[in-house]
């Protein structure tokens, strides 16, 4: 990770308290005013009892650059919420569509905009060529897709998306709705939406437009299953996840669906964004990891699968609460954390593959 150093470096944060406000929420595309006023609370640190800053100025400290090996079909640099398909969680400064260099407290300013009046959640922030945010927001006044100046924070476009099914309070929740978002080569935004379609989105003047046919995988959905990814890999397949563990893909041709069937029955609670590279798909389901492969006939076939310690409570649900990340110098490593109660006292631990 190369980090740049700046002197006057200005710091956007997007607030993360939004939601729909009834009536200018409701339905689809709406002419967004392209210069709304930005409205915080509380309007400073100190009003809410934080200092301005903590800490001291850090002095850039550059690592080698990490390369994951580009997937065609995705934007270089930043194209998902872990980075890349190695979800390596790595970004590398002066990438097409990196997140930008950290700040490292020289001169340093902040700026927020409350959006909405009640909670939302923005998981996924992806940067367009022109360094615009995009994001899909969630929450109990429904789901938007938006196009974000990145030093104003307006709203240059906006859109309603499917609402959330399935929102819930105790904890228990999954990533369906728009959690994971993707880039793909062209600039276009890819959103997983609760209808279980795969729809293609991208800017045109103020609006949001979906190019293409959506990607219909409702035959291959269980019964309340909702859908929770959908990303392209490598060779233009477009695979997909439900978070009952359905898992398949979409042939980029002829669009057939083929669907993993797991003979061992460890298809419960697949939460996580999976990883891949070239060669296959590394998913962690509630009882094992495993990686998966395309065979000649395409069939997606298990390579192999080995459990991890899975005895506590969960973070979205039961099992890792982790999306596997590749990674190693040969490219021949994943990991993830596993699920421990901490009975033999050392709590999680990190399993390297």
């Amino acid at each position: 990770m190369n980090i740049i150093s700046s002197n006057t470096l200005k710091l956007s944060v997007l607030s993360i308290t939004v939601a729909g406000v009834v009536g200018s929420l409701i339905g689809g595309c709406t002419p967004p005013d392209p210069h709304p006023p930005l409205i915080s609370s509380p309007s400073t640190a100190a009003s809410s009892g934080l200092l301005d800053f903590y800490g001291s100025p850090a002095t850039a400290a550059p690592l080698a650059t990490h390369s994951a090996p580009q997937n065609p079909f995705l934007a270089e640099g930043r194209n998902g919420i872990h980075e890349d398909t190695y979800n390596s969680d790595v970004s590398n400064s002066g990438k097409i569509n990196s997140a930008y260099a950290p700040p490292l407290g020289h001169s340093f300013s902040i700026d927020s905009h409350k959006m909405n009046l009640l909670a939302q959640s923005c998981p996924t922030l992806l940067f367009d060529a022109q360094g615009r945010i995009i994001t899909v927001c969630i929450g109990f006044g429904g789901s938007f897709l938006y196009l974000l100046d990145p030093d104003t924070l307006a709203i240059l476009a906006k859109r309603s998306v499917p609402p959330k099914q399935n929102i819930s309070l105790n904890g228990e929740n999954d990533s369906s709705g728009g959690g994971y978002l993707h880039l793909n080569n062209l600039g276009q935004v890819i959103v997983n939406q609760t209808d279980h379609k795969i729809v293609t989105y991208e800017v045109v003047g103020n609006f949001w437009q979906i190019v293409g046919a959506p990607l219909d995988v409702s035959s291959a959905m269980q019964v309340d299953e909702y859908l929770q990814d959908g990303v392209p890999d490598y060779q233009g397949r477009v695979w997909f996840t439900g978070g009952k563990g359905t898992i398949g893909y979409i042939d980029p041709q002829s669009l057939a669906i083929t669907v993993y069937t797991d003979a061992n029955g460890d298809s419960l609670n697949l939460q996580n964004q999976i990883a891949m590279d070239a060669t296959g798909i590394y998913v962690v389901t509630h009882g094992a990891m495993n990686k998966l492969i395309v065979d000649g006939n395409g069939d997606i076939v298990l390579d192999w699968s080995t459990p991890y310690e899975n005895t506590g409570p969960g973070v979205l649900a039961p099992g890792s609460g982790t999306s596997p990340t590749l990674f190693g110098t040969n490219d021949d490593l994943v990991a993830i954390a596993d699920n421990d109660d901490a009975a033999d006292g050392d709590g999680w631990h990190l399993n390297v593959y």
